[in-house]
């Protein structure tokens, strides 16, 4: 019941109330409605605000100019009718900031816009790896020789080289790595490895790596020769044999050690060879590389007791107060036996010459037929004295030479016949007296025949 009185006074206030809403509202005609006022007054309307404007310039990049354009903002610029051109290239496209344009993107603010141009001439390959064009070492030379294919290379040097200088170029399409690989470089002892690195430019593709590898020589801290003067090691000197035993007698306090370094560059100290007392000393023969490396050689020095020295062929020789000895006796030798060389060699020489002299003496066509004719005659004279030789004169010859005759036993003399006594007269030696040039002159002779 409660419900329907307040259903009741609802509807009673709505009726009351919508009469009132009709009579409230305006009335208008039809003509005013549907026809506005075309000619509103100035003061009427409000103002309208000004457009704001940006440029966009066109950058051709040495190509035909473009002109600009002035866009409204928020709106689009208007792709150019016709592409720029210019010599040798063709146009690719519009970029901004290094970006392509589309020309659908609105504008808000200046912009330049630059050509991309792709050039008519013909592309080069790509190159497949990054290469050195040269690579080398200052006063070394690498091996084997640079090649830009081959990678590694090798050079030994001297211990005395402390330092190398490496030099390497790349090639028009590649770029060095690692820079700091080239230059001066510090050597240690032993093996040095030294790696440079190319790459394309440009790009961090197809790195190649070149290395060279410098062995620095361990020093030469050896000896050449060793001895003592006046006295011989019993050992034999051999470079790698680093002890030695020498005797000495009692009379020398001191001792000469000659000693001669390998190398050029290494020096030699000796050590401990003054004051010698008797009985066991020790000196040292020290090797000093211009490095620092050092090498020791030692000769144990005994100084005998007074009276134990026997003094042998072999090791003649005279000591001073102080130990200093004179020259070896086999140095004199060796002295007589240069100088017999030069003698005979200059004599062999002499006789050399003179062989050659009458060689070319012997040559001469008129002195050959000359002496031809001579020796003939000579050979038939002698042929003739043989055959007029008479008793008288074999009888003379026995009177001459009767040595040959009292020589021979009394038992052989009455068992020798007369004829056979003038045989052996006859045999004995006959002095020739030709001329000995002559003779030398015709064994040229009979050579040539």
């Amino acid at each position: 019941m409660k419900k329907l009185k307040c259903l009741l006074v609802f509807l009673l206030i709505l009726g009351l109330t919508l009469p009132y809403n009709v009579l409230a509202e305006p009335t208008t005609s039809p003509s005013e409605t549907e026809s506005p006022d075309p000619s509103p007054s100035p003061s009427a309307s409000p103002e309208e605000p000004e457009t704001e404007t940006f440029t966009v310039t066109f950058d051709t990049d040495g190509g035909s100019s473009v002109n600009s354009q002035k866009v409204e903002k928020g709106k689009t610029v208007a792709k150019p009718s016709e592409d720029p051109t210019k010599d040798g290239f063709t146009f690719k496209e519009w970029q901004l900031n290094g970006k392509t344009y589309t020309f659908l993107e609105e504008v808000t603010e200046d912009i330049t816009l630059k050509a991309v141009w792709v050039s008519n001439e013909p592309q080069k390959p790509v190159p497949e790896s990054s290469y050195l064009s040269s690579l080398s070492l200052d006063d070394y030379k690498l091996s084997p020789a640079f090649n830009k294919d081959t990678t590694t290379y090798s050079v030994t040097v001297p211990p005395e080289t402390k330092v190398i200088k490496i030099n390497a170029t790349p090639d028009e399409n590649s770029s060095i790595v690692n820079l700091d690989s080239i230059g001066t470089k510090t050597l240690k002892d032993g093996r040095n490895v030294f790696t440079v690195s190319t790459k394309l430019k440009d790009t961090n593709d197809k790195v190649k790596e070149y290395t060279i590898v410098v062995t620095r020589e361990n020093p030469d801290v050896k000896l050449d020769s060793l001895k003592v003067d006046g006295y011989a090691l019993e050992e034999a000197f051999q470079s790698d044999v680093y002890y030695y035993t020498v005797k000495i007698p009692y009379e020398v306090e001191e001792i000469t050690v000659r000693a001669m370094a390998n190398s050029p560059y290494a020096s030699v100290e000796v050590l401990n060879n003054k004051n010698l007392v008797v009985g066991e000393n020790t000196v040292t023969v020290r090797v000093t590389y211009s490095t620092g490396a050092t090498q020791d050689y030692t000769i144990n020095v005994l100084r005998l007791k007074e009276g134990e020295w026997k003094e042998t062929t072999s090791n003649t020789s005279s000591i001073t107060s102080t130990g200093d000895v004179l020259a070896d006796s086999s140095d004199e030798n060796d002295f007589g036996k240069y100088i017999m060389i030069v003698v005979f060699a200059i004599l062999a020489l002499l006789m050399l010459g003179l062989g050659i002299f009458f060689f070319i003496k012997s040559r001469d066509p008129e002195k050959i037929r000359l002496k031809k004719e001579k020796k003939e005659a000579k050979k038939k004279k002698d042929e003739e004295d043989s055959v007029e030789s008479t008793p008288s004169e074999i009888e003379k010859v026995q009177e001459e030479v009767p040595t040959e005759t009292v020589e021979t036993s009394p038992l052989a003399s009455q068992n020798m016949s007369e004829e056979d006594l003038l045989e052996k007269t006859i045999e004995a030696p006959v002095v020739d007296r030709s001329d000995i040039l002559n003779d030398i002159e015709d064994l040229f002779d009979d050579e040539n025949k």
